[in-house]
């Protein structure tokens, strides 16, 4: 029977690629991948990596754009080949539930079963301000999503919770796995994301963070950046003489062909992929630092602080990064 997987990520990507393995997905399966804005090279060539691996289990439908007119353009007619293509799915999976194109295949696609695939530790939130609540769809913010959602409910669209979504996510309340052996620290990798990009932290502090936590190990932090950390960063991490260890493929796979696990220690803020590789691998640490007492935002703290109590129950360290200061 024919699955519809939708994913924007390659986080999302690799979340779907495990779970088409387990059901031995065969080419009757169609993964739509919103590869993102031809400019994001370092995420478009993660993208690529993952995507080589996506066409053993799939029909595949790239697409990438220029701009946002060009996007929409292309989703909608993804949604009419679908729509007139099959009168009926078996699964519509979706990586990111509050995206309203996600939100679109969701209910306007007949299928049997409707699933929400994993998105990162924004998962934990979803399920705990939504799904948990019996609230199926997101909330509209911003002149963009508010266009799309009348363009949307043209095509049918309609807001309610008369639909059943099951959730397919690693945020299962499965610990993080730990070595017995006592071992000495060889590596420290940092894993970076994209909080002053994104507006959560100012740029300044978040390299002033990074630089303080740089100097809790004996050894040199090797910092792995996010796919949409931006240059600027970069050189001033590189300029407290950090050093910026920059992978090709996702730090998931690049964890893979690293020998002796158990020496390194994992940091970072409330990235998942403490929590991803820590379920996978033993290491000889894994600490997340919290930063919530640096976010202005009270719905960040709640949702970063939702993130670092899951994290904490599951085993891994959390450090109060402004108590360490």
């Amino acid at each position: 029977m024919t699955a519809i997987y939708y994913v924007s990520s390659p986080f999302q990507l690799m979340s779907a690629l495990g779970i088409a393995k387990s059901r031995n997905a065969t080419e009757d399966n169609i993964f739509v991948v919103l590869q993102g804005s031809k400019k994001r090279e370092k995420n478009n060539k993660h993208f690529e990596v993952l995507i080589e691996e996506s066409s053993l289990y799939a029909s595949l439908h790239v697409i990438s754009f220029n701009n946002i007119i060009e996007l929409e353009f292309k989703l909608i007619f993804m949604f009419f080949k679908i729509k007139f293509s099959f009168s009926e799915v078996n699964e519509i999976l979706v990586g990111d539930f509050r995206d309203l194109y996600s939100q679109l295949l969701l209910r306007r696609i007949k299928s049997k079963k409707r699933v929400i695939m994993d998105d990162g530790a924004a998962t934990i939130n979803i399920l705990s301000n939504y799904i948990s609540k019996g609230i199926t769809y997101p909330q509209v913010k911003g002149v963009y999503n508010g266009l799309r959602f009348g363009v949307y409910r043209l095509l049918g669209m309609r807001f309610d919770n008369d639909i059943e979504l099951v959730t397919e996510s690693i945020f299962n309340g499965e610990k993080i796995r730990k070595s017995n052996l006592e071992s000495k620290i060889e590596d420290f990798y940092f894993i970076g994301s994209k909080y002053s990009e994104a507006g959560i932290i100012p740029l300044a502090l978040e390299v002033s963070l990074i630089t303080h936590i740089s100097t809790l190990y004996e050894v040199d932090m090797k910092y792995i950046p996010h796919r949409d950390d931006n240059e600027v960063k970069l050189s001033m991490l590189k300029n407290a003489g950090i050093n910026v260890y920059h992978l090709s493929t996702p730090v998931e796979h690049f964890m893979e062909t690293v020998s002796n696990k158990q020496s390194i220690a994992l940091g970072g803020f409330w990235t998942t992929a403490l929590y991803s590789l820590g379920r996978e691998f033993c290491f000889a640490k894994v600490t997340s630092y919290d930063i919530c007492d640096f976010l202005k935002s009270e719905s960040r703290r709640q949702d970063a602080g939702n993130v670092y109590s899951y994290f904490k129950d599951a085993g891994i360290f959390v450090v109060d990064l402004k108590a360490e200061i």
